[in-house]
Formats: structure tokens, sequence, C-alpha cells
């Protein structure tokens, strides 16, 4: 078995809904030296969904009173591997709340496509800098929200109206696997339920351009 020099390594891999594989996730984890009996895997479970009883098997449960994760596989000193953030929450504040509940049980993260390792000196500056990034542009995104609809008030402007058939997060998850490679942009657009057209134009709105790849993928 791969050990890291901290502990053990474990693997999660969570797929959003049944007729996903997790196959390209595996590959990755196992490439990163994870033994394929230390996968454990969630199907068809949605980041809206969050009961993820692979994930649990990993980790145990929270215990609020102990402050910390009990009754996993998983030891003080080990490494829970995943290909990529959003495999842990539907948003940045829970990806980091998880995250922080594993450094609390003595547990440490390894994201694959960051290359951020908490046991190691570096990852653990990297992450705790990503996560005071993270919360610094959540405040700001508000800020701005509020400024510009006081903006459009004090103008005179109607505020409020339809909303959008997805907020941005859910788009901006499937346009970084586009990116990646995991996804096609026509499989992303399906699977959100939206046109590819709209697709690509709600990832440019967030300066994720998808075109060129998909140019590039047709040469």
């Amino acid at each position: 078995m791969t050990q890291h020099a901290t502990g053990h390594r474990f693997g999660y891999v969570r797929v959003s809904t049944s007729k996903q594989e997790g196959q390209a996730q595996r590959g990755q984890l196992e490439a990163a030296g994870i033994d394929a009996h230390d996968i454990e895997e969630d199907h068809g479970r949605s980041g809206t969904k969050m009961a993820r009883p692979a994930l649990e098997r990993l980790t145990g449960a929270w215990s609020e009173e102990q402050g910390r994760f009990s009754g996993g596989r998983m030891r003080t000193g080990d490494v829970l591997t995943v290909s990529m953030l959003d495999r842990l929450g539907r948003n940045t504040r829970e990806m980091l709340e998880f995250a922080e509940r594993l450094r609390a049980s003595g547990m440490n993260l390894h994201i694959l496509n960051m290359e951020i390792d908490t046991s190691t000196p570096g990852g653990e500056l990297l992450f705790t800098v990503m996560s005071a990034i993270a919360t610094m542009e959540s405040r700001i995104k508000a800020e701005r929200a509020r400024n510009g609809v006081q903006l459009r008030r004090d103008r005179g402007e109607k505020v409020g109206g339809r909303p959008k058939a997805y907020s941005d997060e859910p788009i901006q998850r499937k346009a970084e696997q586009v990116q990646q490679g995991l996804l096609s942009a026509a499989q992303a657009a399906r699977e959100l339920g939206i046109s590819r057209s709209t697709f690509y134009k709600r990832a440019d709105e967030m300066g994720l351009s998808l075109k060129v790849r998909a140019e590039s993928a047709q040469e």
C-alpha cells in the first residue's frame, strides 16, 4: 500500500448523476498513488444533496460536541485526496468549511488539480491564503451586488425581474470541468438542462471562455 509521509492516503469520488462515470476521477486518484480499495465513491448525488455515505465512510460523522470527525476509516494524520475541490461541497463556503473540519480532526486534504496538500507546510499555507481570498472575494461580490442595486434604484430603474435558470456556481463548476477536459460543452449543457449557446454565454460572462477549446477540439 502507498503511504503518505504523515499517514495513509484515501481517495474520494463524487459523480453528480447515476449515469455519470467516476472513471476519470478514479484514474487521477490512482495515478496519484492511491490504492483502488482506498477510494470511496458516491453515485447519483449532486451538489444539492449533501448526504454522502461514501464520504462519511472515510471521514466518519462530524460531532459538534467533540469538534471533529470520528468513526470513519481515516485517522489522525491521514490524507483525503480529491480530483477537484468541488467534489466536497455545493459552494466555496461549504468546501472550505469541510476542509476546516478535516483540519480540526487532524486530517489533511490533497486537491490534485490545484496541487494543494495541507499535510505539507507549503500546501497548508497555500490553502490558508486561498481560503482568505475566497472569503474576501465573496464579500466583495456581495458588496458590488448591493452597490449595483442601489445605483439602479438611484437612477429610478426597476430592480428585480426573472431570475436566471441557474446560479453562477453550477455553471462555473461545469465550465471548469470542460476546460479540464472532463466533459464536453454539450455534455455540460445537457446536465445543466440549458442550451449549449446559453452555457457558452454564461461561461463567458464569468471569464471562462470555452469557445477556443471547442474550436480546437473540432480541428
